[in-house]
């Protein structure tokens, strides 16, 4: 019961929330971009959710929850490239374009390939785990880089901006970060256990509706016309990198001791 109350609230907040920015009256790329995200957030949080309280009809959602999933890479890394920067043309370097245009990949696997291909889940309406196979693997750690990715260009752009702006911005990229730290999260558990945990859903409700409560401050208390010049220098020395490396890393070693304890266990004396 609490997991449908908190994931209604955070998919109807998310909702809302984009109805609000397509009703500014700022028309360009950075709020489509935002927009388009926030929708494939909730979108894929929905569909997981009606994954998880009717099992019966799993391949049904989880179908069009790849779908909206695929969408995740294209749209926050366009959002997280538009975000309070100046629209130059040209201004984006060959790297950004080249990863813009290999998101559109994660769409056609979605589509074209069977969703047996990705995960399967023999004891779902108990365990509410997804085992990765091969593809699914390959198909979560790319989507995990692109959302890294994404964490880096805000990144960027708060360090960029100069006090008086940074003082503006800062709730709604710590918003948009706090939510895309999330998916990072919820995706990581992929790559180390090659596993989806679906019960991890409550937390990625909660951390929606603190980010959208971020963003939303943001946007009628501080305003959203701040343009800033982003210098691509500035990735080299990410903190973002550095804490995700860690993290991982962390993982890592706390999975090994887990299997060395469990190994340990089963040792005949």
């Amino acid at each position: 019961m609490f997991q449908n109350i908190i994931a209604t609230a955070a998919i109807a907040g998310t909702a809302i929330y984009a109805a609000y920015l397509l009703m500014q009256r700022e028309r360009s790329l950075a709020s489509y971009a935002l927009v388009a995200a926030l929708l494939m957030t909730a979108v894929f949080h929905a569909l997981d959710l009606l994954t998880v309280n009717d099992p019966e009809r799993f391949i049904f959602y989880k179908r069009w929850s790849l779908i909206a999933e695929s969408l995740l890479p294209s749209t926050w890394l366009l959002a997280s490239l538009s975000a309070y920067r100046n629209e130059v043309p040209g201004s984006t370097g060959i790297f950004q374009k080249t990863a813009l245009a290999g998101s559109l990949l994660f769409i056609a696997a979605a589509v074209l390939l069977p969703l047996e291909s990705f995960f399967y889940s023999p004891d779902f309406d108990v365990e509410k785990i997804l085992f990765l196979s091969k593809a699914g693997f390959a198909f979560y750690t790319c989507l995990l880089v692109y959302l890294i990715f994404a964490l880096v260009n805000l990144e960027m752009t708060l360090r960029t901006a100069a006090r008086s702006a940074r003082w503006r911005i800062k709730f709604d990229i710590i918003g948009m970060g706090a939510l895309i730290a999330a998916l990072v999260f919820y995706y990581s558990q992929g790559l180390l256990y090659r596993t989806i945990n679906m019960t991890l859903l409550p937390v990625m409700s909660a951390v929606m509706i603190v980010a959208v409560l971020f963003m939303f401050y943001s946007r009628t208390k501080r305003g959203s016309d701040v343009r800033l010049y982003v210098s691509r220098r500035m990735a080299y020395s990410s903190v973002v990198i550095l804490a995700v490396g860690l993290y991982l890393i962390g993982l890592g070693l706390l999975a090994k001791d887990c299997a060395i304890s469990a190994k340990t266990c089963r040792k005949p004396y």
